[in-house]
């Protein structure tokens, strides 16, 4: 079943990032559409994500140095998720930017055993972050450099897929549709 989030919940995220809060969330499922359920408010580039099957934070733009100018899930974000995935914490993480948001999947099986050593994380980070690096000034915002922000994001995608993570961006103003049970 493909599930949608509430048109006014995914307006008042959208609000939070264009007025620079920084907010994590989760999401409940009522009748087919996802609403918002526990919000927390955090500081720029630090904010505590409730648990839940559909969980969200914001990238305001309004981060100190700049690190949350690019809106695409950062190597943290993605491996905090795939962890959180993996101890059967979560199944969607969606990142709001202000060019629209970022919905994470995992679409790798978890390992058997102990999660706590999520097999190479930190060489995923790691390899994330320095793929990222060398294909743009982190300092650039989407709206300066649209085009080259556009083959930004589609080069982020791709990389991450490679570790197991598929990211599908949906545009300021639209609603992301997906299925929990469905990987893509």
């Amino acid at each position: 079943m493909v599930i949608i989030i509430d048109p006014k919940d995914q307006s008042k995220i959208e609000d939070f990032v264009r007025k620079g809060i920084e907010f994590g969330g989760a999401f409940h499922l009522d009748s087919g559409v996802l609403k918002l359920n526990d919000v927390t408010t955090g500081t720029p580039n630090s904010v505590d994500v409730p648990s839940g099957a559909v969980q969200f934070h914001t990238h305001s733009g309004q981060c100190p140095d700049n690190v949350s100018l690019i809106g695409v899930p950062s190597p943290p974000d993605i491996g905090e998720f795939k962890e959180a995935v993996w101890a059967g914490e979560t199944v969607v993480h969606c990142v709001y930017a202000r060019e629209g948001t970022y919905c994470m999947r995992c679409i790798e099986t978890p390992p058997r055993g102990d999660v706590a050593s999520l097999p190479r994380k930190q060489e995923m980070i790691h390899d994330l972050t320095s793929f990222r690096d060398s294909k743009t000034d982190i300092s650039f915002p989407a709206h300066e450099k649209p085009k080259h922000y556009r083959r930004f994001q589609n080069h982020w995608g791709e990389r991450a897929r490679q570790w197991g993570i598929d990211i599908k961006f949906y545009p300021l103003g639209v609603c992301p549709r997906f299925s929990l049970t469905e990987v893509t």
